[in-house]
């Protein structure tokens, strides 16, 4: 099981997410911010493009102080702003 909060809308210009994020995130993050904030990723998979579509980076990160252990993959565009955050099983996590 997964939950994915998507930041960025494509076809929305100036679309904001309604919710609250839970802490620290924030509106409008970079990976410099996410870096300083919380650290180096686990595991970091660099920019590519797929079918002539532009993907960032990925970060993964443990989610520390759950009762179940928790991964946090947090997914950029091309200018490094984050685009989605996922909150993934550990157990079902496949890099």
């Amino acid at each position: 099981m997964s939950v994915i909060i998507t930041l960025q809308h494509e076809s929305i210009k100036g679309w904001r997410i309604p919710n609250k994020l839970p802490a620290p995130l924030e509106y409008t993050m970079s990976r410099n911010w996410v870096h300083d904030t919380l650290g180096e990723p686990k595991r970091s998979s660099p920019p590519e493009v797929i079918m002539r579509q532009a993907f960032g980076w990925t970060d993964l990160y443990e989610a520390k102080g759950r009762d179940i252990p928790i991964s946090m993959q947090i997914s950029y565009d091309v200018m490094d702003s984050v685009r989605s955050v996922a909150f993934i099983s550990t157990s079902e996590i496949r890099w």
